[in-house]
């Protein structure tokens, strides 16, 4: 594997996807690489490039074959949001505009004068039974609750699940940069410290 992916563990017999051992190929002859994936956890995708390096023996000559590994998360919510065709931009509306006329207009009022009062966002705290279930065990219950007609009065909780859930794994994505211990940096700049993250794949 190109980079190191936990959800993905490759075994065989002669320990050539761990690196340690080597297979001699024959005309016709196969070979099996075992590929176990781990649970994974959330509606989420993992891939990861897998290059095989083959080296002929008639002259030395080196050869790599890509492929790609790839595993997610999939249930009947994930397939009722899919789109159910691609999409298609609208086609451009032309318009001709012939000659030029000035009007005159309405002076728009002056900045902070219209009565508009801005106000601190409140708290909308992640309910604990919406993390129970996208953990999996009330996903059935969720896709229930999730789909069916869209109505008046269930449209505020539907859409409040969703961008719950939509928080949910923003989480999870700022968790996969979670460092422990690591020591920051000088700058150029003396009034800032640097810090190395890694770049992670998904």
């Amino acid at each position: 594997m190109v980079w190191r992916k936990p959800q993905f563990v490759l075994s065989d017999e002669d320990h050539v996807a761990s690196g340690l051992g080597e297979h001699l190929l024959g005309p016709g002859d196969e070979y099996d690489i075992n590929l176990r994936v781990r649970s994974i956890r959330g509606y989420t995708r993992h891939f990861v490039p897998v290059i095989f390096h083959f080296c002929r023996r008639l002259d030395n000559k080196n050869f790599h074959i890509a492929r790609f590994l790839s595993a997610g998360i999939n249930d009947e919510l994930l397939r009722a949001l899919a789109p159910a065709q691609p999409y298609t931009p609208p086609p451009r509306v032309y318009r001709v505009v012939r000659g030029t006329q000035e009007l005159e207009g309405v002076k728009p009022d002056p900045p902070q004068r219209d009565g508009l009062v801005m106000e601190r966002v409140g708290y909308y705290n992640i309910p604990s039974d919406l993390r129970w279930q996208l953990r999996g065990r009330g996903s059935d219950m969720l896709s229930g609750e999730l789909s069916g007609a869209l109505t008046f009065a269930g449209y505020s909780g539907r859409f409040g699940k969703l961008l719950h859930t939509e928080e949910i794994q923003m989480e999870v994505d700022i968790q996969r940069y979670n460092m422990d211990d690591v020591p920051l940096q000088k700058d150029n700049n003396p009034r800032l410290l640097r810090l190395r993250v890694l770049h992670f794949r998904c």
